[in-house]
């Protein structure tokens, strides 16, 4: 079981303040994905891929045909903000702490972190099998804010498209309306 702290990660997926499943009967956790830029972090994609891989040896002789691994090639996804990188998902049964850079604690009405931004992620690698599910999964342990970064799903303003009108329109709008409505 080995603990790490991904540094400067792109945040995808937060369930931080409240826990969530893929599914009604799945058990709800806490949890995350963790974006690393397969250019900007090579190093530390390298380094997760080879404990990934001896977590992995060290548990099965060979391995199960049916495996989950929480490392993913993002260009195996059909998400766009996952091209050209690699993926951590990690989660937790327990709430996780989560901080801000000053190492004080953030509540769900601090706004952040959130989806598009960047965290540093502690988290944990260990391989699990039981009778229906083998992987190398990650624990997600704690999370602090590291930077702002653009919101993945924002649906921009809704405010635009429209202008201003003048008072002199916004009289004649008002009277056709009371002539239709009469």
């Amino acid at each position: 079981m080995d603990e790490l702290v991904l540094k400067n990660a792109r945040l995808s997926f937060p369930s931080l303040w409240r826990p969530s499943s893929y599914d009604s009967n799945a058990q709800q956790k806490y949890s995350a994905t963790l974006i690393l830029d397969k250019k900007e972090d090579a190093d530390v994609i390298a380094s997760l891929r080879q404990l990934v891989s001896a977590l992995a040896k060290e548990k099965w002789a060979q391995l199960p045909k049916k495996m989950y691994w929480s490392l993913q090639d993002g260009d195996t996804t059909d998400r766009a903000e996952y091209e050209g990188k690699y993926i951590v998902k990690a989660n937790n049964r327990k709430r996780v702490p989560v901080i801000d850079k000053d190492l004080t604690a953030l509540v769900e009405e601090d706004e952040r972190p959130y989806a598009g931004c960047y965290v540093n992620a502690k988290v944990r690698f260990y391989a699990w099998s039981n009778s229906s599910f083998s992987g190398v999964l990650c624990s997600l342990e704690a999370v602090q804010f590291a930077k702002p970064g653009e919101s993945f799903g924002a649906g921009g303003n809704a405010l635009d498209g429209f202008s201003a009108i003048d008072s002199e329109i916004a009289e004649d709008v008002a009277e056709e309306a009371e002539e239709f409505l009469a």
